[in-house]
């Protein structure tokens, strides 16, 4: 549908913002009043993002909204044009990699996934178990892939991205990439229960999801949330 909402964020400068696809609130902005507005990372709750890059934030938001939609393939190799960036920062470049990762993977590209995450995860000190709460969400992300595709531990990529969607609940690529976690170990309630703990950020009926219709004043289901919840 091309239908046009006006959804409310309390974030927001002028308090409304153009819903359309992958639109959901945030409870604070971490991207200054003057940085290029994107509709997966001005909208979340203060992504951890190292780069200031507008080309690089805008890679990052298109590639997650191709995956989301279930864009063509051809449209995700787009994210490998951010490994053009922030290369005087290495540090810079995580979500960058994991993303690539992540590309490579859907693309089948064993190798090229293994060798770009394992340079992410190489570039700084990992926590134990009971501490991965300290990383910040980047690593997590690097971590997340590299026990799925070089470790092939898929138990403990699922452990870290729901990490990720339980301490950031608007989260939905990380939901969705544990969703797929436990697709690929026949853990079917967990697919579900990934979707039930943070229900309250997403559905129409959600106690912590503010999104309105401005017209009616109704409220309207984050985007995408609904369709990830009934492959659960």
């Amino acid at each position: 549908s091309n239908v046009n909402f006006k959804a409310k964020c309390e974030s927001n400068d002028d308090g409304t913002l153009s819903y359309h696809k992958f639109v959901a609130p945030q409870r604070k902005s971490f991207m200054q009043s003057t940085s290029p507005r994107s509709h997966y990372n001005f909208i979340h709750d203060s992504l951890p993002y190292r780069t200031t890059n507008a080309q690089q934030l805008q890679l990052y938001d298109t590639y997650m909204n191709d995956v989301l939609s279930f864009n063509h393939i051809d449209k995700w190799k787009r994210i490998t044009q951010c490994l053009n960036h922030d290369q005087d920062a290495p540090g810079n470049q995580l979500m960058c990699k994991a993303l690539v990762t992540d590309y490579h993977i859907a693309n089948e590209d064993v190798a090229r996934a293994q060798s770009t995450i394992q340079s992410a995860y190489d570039s700084f000190v990992k926590y134990d178990d009971d501490a991965l709460n300290k990383h910040d969400r980047e690593q997590l992300y690097v971590r997340a892939f590299y026990e799925w595709i070089v470790a092939f531990d898929q138990k403990r990529a699922e452990k870290i991205f729901r990490l990720i969607s339980r301490e950031y609940p608007f989260d939905l690529y990380a939901a969705k990439r544990a969703q797929e976690m436990s697709f690929d170990l026949s853990d079917w309630d967990s697919m579900l229960s990934i979707f039930v703990d943070i229900y309250d950020y997403h559905s129409v009926n959600g106690t912590k999801n503010p999104l309105k219709d401005a017209k009616t004043g109704q409220s309207i289901p984050s985007a995408y949330y609904n369709g990830l919840l009934s492959f659960a």
